[in-house]
């Protein structure tokens, strides 16, 4: 695909992501990698995504700050950027249709768990829950579903629900992309 086809449809992409993200508080990169993954590559979504739904999540996070739950904000954070790590040697050194169909799997599994309406509790569930979206992000770009079962169990009104996913969107997202540049994985 030319440059700027390739260009018009990642902008497309986005766009279709952005507006899931704006009406259900999550999902941007739920929809985005896996349609980017098939204009750019797997690789290069993740990392576009990651750069592009920090920036978004940052802000929201920080206009809605009022609202958070700080202990949920500080649990997932904290845990998932342990797993941060493990999620990058992963992007490094598995193949393309490898991380394609890691995507693949990730996405299943979330619809299913959100179908079912997954409700996990507890302390284990978030340390786990932290530890698995930090392997996630720096892998797939896709660390929101077990936040997101995570948060959804906390039983939070939905702008504190909104304000807490992405203030932990927006803190793992930073150290991803510090970890990105790092790796030589930003152009």
């Amino acid at each position: 695909m030319p440059a700027v086809e390739t260009l018009l449809v990642s902008g497309l992409i986005v766009c279709l992501a952005a507006f899931v993200q704006s009406t259900t508080g999550f999902g941007f990169a739920l929809v985005a990698v896996p349609l980017l993954a098939t204009v750019s590559g797997p690789q290069r979504a993740v990392v576009s995504v990651t750069a592009v739904s920090v920036l978004m999540s940052a802000w929201v996070g920080w206009r809605l700050r009022a609202a958070l739950d700080r202990e949920a904000v500080v649990g997932y954070t904290w845990t998932g950027l342990v797993g941060m790590p493990a999620g990058l040697l992963v992007l490094l050194v598995v193949s393309s249709s490898t991380l394609k169909i890691l995507v693949g799997i990730v996405v299943l599994l979330a619809v299913g768990a959100m179908l079912l309406r997954f409700r996990a509790r507890g302390r284990g569930w978030q340390v786990a829950a932290g530890l698995l979206s930090g392997v996630l992000l720096t892998s797939t770009g896709m660390n929101g579903p077990p936040i997101v079962i995570g948060i959804d169990a906390r039983d939070l009104p939905p702008a504190r629900f909104r304000a807490t996913l992405q203030a932990i969107f927006g803190l793992q997202g930073i150290v991803a992309i510090g970890l990105f540049a790092a790796s030589g994985l930003m152009d």
